[in-house]
């Protein structure tokens, strides 16, 4: 009898009948508590959506033209410039940075840079200008010795620059035909 009463009861408080006759696994106030929580529950996430800070759009994004935008027109006044005056412009302002520099960053950066500028002119014998119109480059050639040098002041000056290091893979004197049968044949051992 009491397994019986036990299955007409709310599953959830166990202690009123089960609504809608029965076919129904809790009771009325239990089923309208959880309908209640659940309310709450997504009015609660629908404030978070509306109170959360909007994001910045990236540089990526189109961003609307404006035509009292003055960011702009002196970006574009700088870049109808001959790339001489372009220049003097960029030194002008790195001068004026290195006058009064608000930041610490900024002037650990300047002194940074010039002390790898000067590692590097000291170091420097020539530049190779490789005008190859594959692969055109500037190789940089240190007096003898001062390898280190050069390598530490153009790391300095170029900071944000990617390092990649190769090692040659040929040795001097060879022909490149016997040396590819030479690693033709390693290979296959």
């Amino acid at each position: 009898m009491i397994r019986a009463l036990q299955a007409h009861l709310c599953r959830v408080c166990g202690l009123k009948p089960r609504g809608a006759g029965g076919r129904l696994t809790r009771c009325l106030d239990c089923l309208k508590a959880d309908v209640d929580r659940e309310r709450q529950h997504r009015v609660a996430k629908v404030r978070e959506k509306v109170t959360a800070p909007q994001r910045v759009p990236t540089d990526r994004k189109i961003k609307a033209w404006r035509a009292d935008d003055q960011e702009r027109k002196e970006e574009e006044r700088f870049y109808r410039k001959p790339t001489r005056e372009q220049l003097e412009d960029a030194i002008t302002a790195w001068c004026a940075r290195f006058r009064h520099p608000n930041d610490p960053h900024i002037e650990r950066q300047i002194g940074r840079q010039g002390v790898g500028r000067d590692l590097t002119e000291a170091s420097l014998s020539h530049m190779q200008v490789i005008e190859d119109p594959r692969d055109p480059r500037v190789v940089p050639r240190p007096h003898g010795g001062l390898w280190g040098r050069l390598k530490l002041g153009r790391s300095m000056q170029y900071s944000a620059s990617k390092l990649i290091r190769t090692d040659p893979k040929a040795p001097v004197g060879l022909r490149w035909c016997d040396y590819i049968k030479d690693l033709r044949r390693n290979t296959k051992d």
